[in-house]
């Protein structure tokens, strides 16, 4: 939904269509038109009381509100009190799963009736059809078939017991066929084969004659349910499959099977249907390592946590695993939980949301906000979910109406930046920047200035912002080694907290040559201690921070300019707040709004609002990267036959390198890396006047007038 001052009143929606365009949409996907839903009164509320009411909560929880709601009806057609609910955000219950439908509390289970369904019931002898849930009921109804809708693979019987719900005891089972449509992770989710195996033993105890119907998995294997299934393949089909549909297998047979009675690849389907959610996995396996989803993100498991997952899931079906099966399993389950290496963090796992293009999106601790419908006003925050890619979510919840951020803009516009406000604007929009996956703008962001002058602070509000697992701090020296690459795989920044003045060695080329792959967004090999090195393009961004101007050796003068330099004039050493993280820590909400802003600025502007400071830096830079090269563009003419004797030269460079506060190189330095610099230019002997003797020249090359 769109987060408005209306919907969060709970205003209901406009018009007289009883459904939210978002749950009317959702319906249609599922195949539900008008005419059935109308007839079974679905409808929606975005109202808090409605919800407490109907779920017979003592106070309201606005968490569930907008919801669908599926009302239910008695077993000779009036309608009931009784009504689940799907809620737009759904919260979390036992074990960290998504509770995808409430039901009304102490209820206990009830039987969805829909009316073809009901008219059967009436039939002594009619055939009828059970179907897991009430959208598939719904679905099967639709298509003429007397659908009768259960909640779930232990919604048929009354707790504790084997007995039948009520509903379903006034129904004379005796002499009709009964056909199961449960989801199609039957297959794979022991718990749905033993509670549907039940079900069918307690029918058939009734009088029925069960058949059990097998959907297959849907695309790429996910769980698909009826009404997935008619949607994607028709009537036609679903009619083979009635006509193919047998007993369901007896009660126990798919549970507490002896380890030497299981291949591997079944134990590790156990695993994989452990840990599924709405039909998709919860483990992912990816660059050598394992993932599971932890309610926001999927956070990487070692070693013995991935043992414990295994063998967790496998306890209430398996009776002792060795070692040496355990790895077949390890193996089988690497398999089926693999990701491709074109997958990089932030990206959709199955079809996404029209409009949601992950280079869009930022993980925040409530959900995932769309940053372009945020800006144009559209449906833009979703509950987090498994189908994304996601490595790291902030621990900042996106609140629209945020308290404004007084003390950090006190920090930023008095203290940092005093009458800079274009300094101001362009630090926002790189704290927006950070935000989303996106890398297309190819700048490496350099705070550096005064020592004890904000830059660290800044640096800590990006982590804070981002996440801490989102962040890599290191030293530009750690990318020069064989496996520097491996420590950036799967995080958003790497903060590099100190970079080295000019006069120091640390900055060498192979850095410089990883700086300029990363930010221009080409693909690297990555090596890997003790695995397979990976080919990939790496979805991070990079902040440098220093309190000198870093001097990088780059001939080509590249890297200078995807320098996006602020400079920080004021020094902080002796004025500093040991209480300032803290404070700014409780105004992060604000501070993330205002960074949403700033993208959203950025965005509108087409880039970076560069300041004339900035475009004079990048040049001071530039500059110490190459002065050899500046001193050749300003100073010389590269000319095929030209003569300059070598100290002529010499001096005109030293000169010029006292006037642009520049470190002069020794002779024979100066010789080679100018040789190295510009490939016309070569060194020989000549006489300079007829007459003279021979001496020492440059070739190539003269003099501009000074």
């Amino acid at each position: 939904m769109s987060i408005t001052e209306t919907d969060a009143a709970g205003q209901p929606p406009d018009g007289d269509d009883p459904l939210l365009p978002k749950h009317r949409a959702d319906l249609e996907k599922s195949g539900l038109l008008p005419p059935v839903l109308d007839e079974h009164g679905v409808y929606s509320t975005v109202d808090s009381d409605v919800v407490a009411g109907l779920l017979g909560l003592e106070r309201r929880d606005t968490r569930l509100a907008p919801a669908l709601v599926l009302p239910y009806l008695n077993a000779d057609g009036s309608p009931s009190d009784f009504h689940r609910l799907k809620p737009d955000t759904p919260r979390r219950g036992e074990k960290n799963r998504t509770v995808k439908y409430e039901a009304p509390r102490g209820r206990g289970n009830r039987a969805y009736f829909t009316r073809v369904g009901l008219a059967a019931v009436d039939s002594p002898g009619a055939a009828l059809l059970f179907a897991e849930g009430e959208k598939k009921a719904l679905a099967a109804a639709q298509a003429g078939y007397p659908a009768i809708g259960y909640a779930g693979a232990q919604s048929w019987k009354e707790p504790g017991s084997e007995d039948l719900i009520e509903d379903l005891r006034g129904i004379d089972f005796a002499g009709r066929t009964v056909h199961l449509v449960p989801d199609s992770d039957y297959a794979t989710n022991p718990r749905v084969t033993e509670g549907t195996a039940r079900f069918g033993a307690a029918l058939k105890a009734a009088g029925a004659d069960v058949r059990l119907v097998a959907l297959p998995a849907g695309r790429k294997g996910a769980k698909q349910g009826l009404d997935d299934f008619l949607v994607a393949n028709g009537e036609e089909a679903f009619a083979d499959l009635l006509d193919a549909a047998e007993p369901p297998h007896p009660v126990g047979a798919a549970m507490r099977r002896a380890a030497g009675l299981v291949t591997p690849e079944e134990a590790a389907d156990l695993v994989v249907s452990a840990h599924t959610e709405d039909g998709l996995p919860l483990l992912r396996y990816w660059h050598g390592a394992w993932y599971l989803w932890d309610k926001t993100r999927y956070r990487q498991l070692d070693g013995d946590e991935v043992e414990a997952v295994v063998m967790k899931a496998l306890k209430p079906h398996l009776d002792g695993l060795t070692v040496r099966r355990k790895g077949d399993v390890l193996m089988h389950l690497r398999t089926k939980t693999r990701l491709g290496t074109h997958v990089r963090p932030g990206d959709w796992l199955v079809t996404p949301p029209v409009d949601w293009d992950p280079e869009d999106l930022f993980a925040a601790d409530n959900g995932i906000l769309n940053m372009v419908a945020y800006a144009e006003g559209r449906e833009c925050f979703i509950p987090h979910t498994p189908a994304r890619f996601t490595l790291a979510s902030s621990p900042v919840p996106f609140e629209p109406a945020a308290a404004r951020p007084d003390r950090f803009l006190r920090f930023i516009n008095g203290e940092l930046f005093p009458g800079r406000p274009n300094e101001v604007r362009l630090l926002r929009q790189i704290t927006g920047y950070l935000l989303t996956p996106d890398t297309s703008h190819q700048v490496i962001p350099l705070l550096n200035g005064a020592p004890r002058g904000g830059k660290g602070v800044l640096l800590r509000v990006f982590t804070m912002l981002l996440g801490e697992d989102a962040v890599i701090s290191q030293d530009l020296e750690s990318l020069s080694g064989p496996f520097g690459l491996e420590p950036l795989l799967g995080k958003s920044l790497m903060a590099v907290g100190e970079v080295q003045p000019p006069n120091s060695k640390a900055i060498r080329a192979k850095p410089v040559e990883r700086l300029l792959t990363i930010s221009g967004e080409d693909s690297v090999a990555v090596n890997r201690k003790g695995r397979t090195a990976v080919n990939t393009r790496l979805r991070i961004k990079i902040v440098l921070a220093g309190n000198g101007r870093p001097a990088f050796p780059n001939n080509s003068g590249a890297l200078a300019h995807r320098l996006l330099p602020i400079r920080f004039l004021k020094s902080f050493a002796h004025k500093k707040d040991p209480k300032l993280d803290r404070k700014l820590a409780a105004e992060l909400s604000g501070i993330l709004l205002w960074a949403v802003r700033g993208w959203i600025d950025l965005r509108e502007n087409g880039g970076f609002a560069e300041t004339a400071e900035t475009k004079r830096e990048r040049g001071r830079l530039a500059l110490l990267g190459n002065p050899l090269r500046h001193f050749l563009n300003e100073c010389c003419v590269v000319k095929p036959g030209a003569v300059v004797p070598k100290e002529t030269l010499r001096e005109r460079y030293r000169d010029w390198c006292q006037t642009n506060s520049v470190h002069a190189l020794d002779a024979v330095s100066f010789s080679k890396e100018l040789l190295e610099t510009e490939t016309e230019i070569d060194t020989g002997q000549n006489r300079i006047k007829p007459g003279e003797k021979l001496t020492e020249t440059f070739r190539g090359v003269c003099l501009l007038s000074p």
